[in-house]
């Protein structure tokens, strides 16, 4: 996937094993490897509380942290690496250009 934002960069495979190869390195590795792993931003993971944790059925209850935002970039992430144009993607969601 292309992103047209130059703040934007989306890491190939062998840069995201390389990121998750050092991040022991550092004291925020877990933090940013919960990150990669979930997509959810830093102010989403720091509003996350002990009550979200579910120990015993191994998942983190993130319903109450999903905004319409992410939601929109789910889609549009699962739309493009389903095969549709990102033409088509900017169309469906109202946008004007890619």
């Amino acid at each position: 996937m292309q992103v047209n934002d130059p703040d934007i960069r989306i890491l190939s495979k062998a840069e995201q094993k390389l990121f998750i190869d050092v991040l022991p390195f550092f004291h925020t590795g877990n933090m940013f490897a919960f990150a990669l792993a979930t997509g959810m931003r830093i102010g989403e993971i720091c509003a996350l509380e002990q009550s979200d944790i579910q120990y015993d059925a191994k998942y983190i209850d993130i319903i109450g942290h999903i905004s319409i935002h992410a939601l929109r970039h789910t889609y549009a992430t699962t739309a493009r690496n389903s095969g549709v144009a990102a033409q088509n993607v900017a169309r469906l969601l109202g946008q004007l250009t890619v």
